[in-house]
């Protein structure tokens, strides 16, 4: 087993936190599985995604305003823009690099113009994401391998109701609240918005 490219902590730290031993590789396998699937739990929580990636020919509305909000953040740079209401997007319609900046994580503004108002007329191709993860979001993910390993022995983890008569118990694989309150900031709940407060992590 090895660990994903998106996952949001390390072997090394959820093993220090689970006091494992370094040398005791015995359980390795099962906790890296864990936090693969811990991490994929947790974008799929928030809407998005956490490692830095390059986004290559993202097109956009334009908005006829001098912001436009891009769907990734927080943007780190920006490799090009193009604004072609025919959608060609040739170097003829590149923009130059100094009539636009990154203002706020994933706010795209234009220097003394708007972009035009038209449908899928602005291409951008830029990098978004953490280089190095927010300690809130991989503590998040560490307790959350820590919820996920300890379930394996103890079954009242996960419990929410228990009836006496037939001895029926069910169980719920929702994340835990003590960690959706560390990465409730960081969701992404609709195409291209997010909550304020993640503007500024």
């Amino acid at each position: 087993m090895a660990l994903n490219d998106n996952a949001l902590t390390t072997l090394a730290a959820c093993k220090e936190h689970l006091d494992i031993p370094t040398l005791t590789t015995t359980y390795d396998d099962k906790i890296e599985m864990l936090i693969n699937v811990a991490s994929n739990l947790i974008e799929n929580y928030c809407n998005r995604t956490f490692r830095e990636l390059t986004y290559t020919d993202q097109d956009y509305d334009g908005n006829n305003q001098s912001d436009l909000l891009l769907r990734h953040s927080p943007v780190s740079s920006v490799s090009s823009v193009y604004v072609d209401s025919s959608r060609e997007f040739s170097a003829t319609f590149l923009v130059d690099s100094d009539e636009y900046a990154i203002v706020e994580p994933c706010i795209l503004r234009r220097h003394n113009a708007t972009w035009p108002l038209a449908s899928r007329n602005v291409r951008i191709t830029y990098d978004a994401g953490y280089s190095t993860m927010p300690d809130d979001v991989a503590y998040a993910c560490i307790l959350f391998v820590e919820f996920l390993y300890r379930s394996r022995t103890d079954r009242r983890l996960g419990r929410v109701s228990q009836s006496k008569g037939n001895e029926s118990v069910h169980y719920h694989m929702n994340i835990p609240f003590e960690i959706t309150a560390m990465i409730d900031p960081y969701i992404r709940f609709e195409f291209g918005t997010q909550r304020k407060s993640s503007w500024t992590t």
